[in-house]
């Protein structure tokens, strides 16, 4: 926990010129990310409050860098000291040894450079899955639409009988 290394600079101007190449507002890069707005937005001008911290903001922006079909070279600024990811951090496919007789001999874990992140493809959204006010065309259930009328209807009913038990004056009767 305590190893502190350096993570690659982000190339915020790299994504917003590869969005803008794609025809994509943040919206829809949020809404294929899985991400909010606003942390795609602070992916591309820098700032970090919207992120837990730079760790956490990095991956997002591997995360965003994939959808965009950016080169790890293009998105990020690496340098010699740049940050090495413990196997756990990396797809384990990319985690596997080169050399079989290498992993036998090593106890210890090996190191993948932040570079070799798998990549993801982009694909246009439609602005139907984007658009949470889009209403769903899948039918509702006749025996769910009729249990909800009754539960409706039940509720209704208790309310006009509390309302004529405590709001209804109480007239003696005549002898």
């Amino acid at each position: 926990m305590g190893n502190q290394t350096k993570l690659p600079g982000i190339r915020k101007e790299a994504f917003t010129k590869a969005r803008e190449s794609l025809g994509l507002s943040t919206k829809d890069v949020s809404g294929m990310s899985c991400l909010s707005v606003r942390q795609i937005e602070q992916i591309e001008n820098g700032e970090t409050s919207s992120f837990y911290g730079d760790q956490v903001k990095y991956t997002a922006a591997k995360k965003v860098a994939g959808l965009l079909k950016l080169k790890p070279e293009d998105a990020f600024e690496f340098s010699e000291s740049s940050q090495v990811l413990k196997p756990t951090e990396v797809d384990e496919k990319q985690a596997q040894p080169e050399d079989k007789k290498e992993s036998h001999k090593s106890a210890a874990p090996q190191q993948i450079r932040a570079d070799t992140a798998p990549k993801v493809s982009a694909k246009k959204v439609p602005e139907s899955v984007v658009d949470y006010s889009v209403k769903t065309k899948a039918p509702a259930d006749p025996k769910k639409k009729i249990f909800l009328l009754l539960d409706v209807i039940a509720s209704a009913l208790e309310i006009l009988v509390d309302f004529a038990l405590h709001h209804m004056p109480v007239v003696a009767p005549i002898p």
